[in-house]
């Protein structure tokens, strides 16, 4: 299955750092701007494939705007609650430096967030949705977060979900995951229009 991972445009919070899980906060108007030039990346990647491709989207109205701004209100958008961001609980909100004022050593991949997710509740719901999409896609774009998105590509390859830690990834950024040569590889990482 060739997997297209898209993280939502900007967000007030997303700019400010601040941990925006459930909170369902709309673009702002850069993150809107950011996504124009991302239809064509998609096209271009995806080639051919682009009709056939199957379209996820978190049920969180900045992906889900994402992904109606990329592929237009014309194209089938199906919702998927588990592709909903990190439930941060009671750290939803702060940023990292506000966490570690009162906890100088947390680290969500490690820690999680009390009140809320640990990484391997967000990866055994994701592994789930890639069993399910897997068995009836062969091309798959999904709109949704960033620690989702992180989460996803380690599962992707093999990894643990912990091991999304090792990725970083910018809002309104395309990433391929795809099988070359009968493994499954990151293709293209953190894409961005230029």
């Amino acid at each position: 299955m060739r997997l297209v991972l898209i993280r939502h445009g900007a967000t007030a919070w997303s700019v400010t750092g601040e941990h925006t899980g459930r909170s369902d906060i709309p673009l702002s108007a850069q993150g809107r701007e950011q996504l124009g030039p991302l239809d064509g990346l998609v096209r271009a990647v995806l080639a051919d494939q682009y009709d056939a491709a199957a379209v996820y989207s978190s049920p969180l109205d900045r992906a889900l705007t994402s992904a109606r701004l990329v592929v237009g209100p014309a194209r089938d958008v199906t919702v998927d609650e588990r592709l909903v961001e990190y439930d941060y609980g009671e750290y939803e909100g702060l940023r990292p430096d506000e966490i570690r004022a009162t906890r100088p050593t947390w680290d969500i991949w490690v820690d999680g967030c009390p009140g809320g997710e640990s990484v391997e509740d967000v990866g055994q719901r994701l592994g789930g949705f890639l069993t399910d999409v897997a068995a009836r896609h062969s091309t798959v774009v999904v709109f949704a977060h960033s620690h989702v998105i992180r989460i996803m590509a380690a599962l992707s390859v093999g990894l643990v979900a912990r091991e999304g830690h090792i990725f970083t990834l910018d809002t309104a950024s395309l990433s391929v995951i795809d099988d070359v040569r009968g493994k499954r590889v990151i293709q293209h990482w953190n894409l961005r229009p230029q």
